[in-house]
């Protein structure tokens, strides 16, 4: 969460003085609340994977924010949670099988941490 300090000004008393004039004010910080986006950077630890193997997807963010990766294959939607270390580092494994060759499978990642989040995208194209 990130805070904009905003101030409100009160005239708590008005004098004269040598024909210039003088105002007492009282500064009271407000606050206001806005939800900055998280920051989010991804990518993959092999962008041609082959049938049957691992990729992970690499996502840094901020320190123990929650990781939500959805990859979008041809027929399916897989989706993985996971939380991000001390350092902002998370990585979450997908099992590719036999996904469909040469099919660009989008990861979307979304991390969220309180009331922020953010987002990002990576990919790769499973072949044979």
């Amino acid at each position: 969460m990130q805070h904009s300090r905003l101030f409100t000004a009160a005239v708590l008393g008005t004098a004269i003085s040598g024909g210039a004039l003088f105002s007492a004010l009282t500064v009271t910080p407000a606050q206001a609340t806005t939800n900055a986006a998280l920051t989010c950077k991804a990518s993959v630890s092999n962008a041609k994977p082959k049938d049957s193997s691992i990729v992970n997807v690499f996502v840094t963010t901020l320190r123990d924010a929650t990781v939500t990766t959805a990859a979008h294959y041809k027929s399916t939607t897989t989706t993985h949670t996971g939380t991000a270390t001390s350092a902002g580092k998370a990585t979450i494994e997908y099992k590719i099988g036999h996904a469909t060759a040469g099919f660009k499978v989008v990861v979307d990642v979304k991390v969220k941490s309180g009331s922020s989040s953010g987002s990002c995208t990576t990919f790769f194209t499973p072949t044979k």
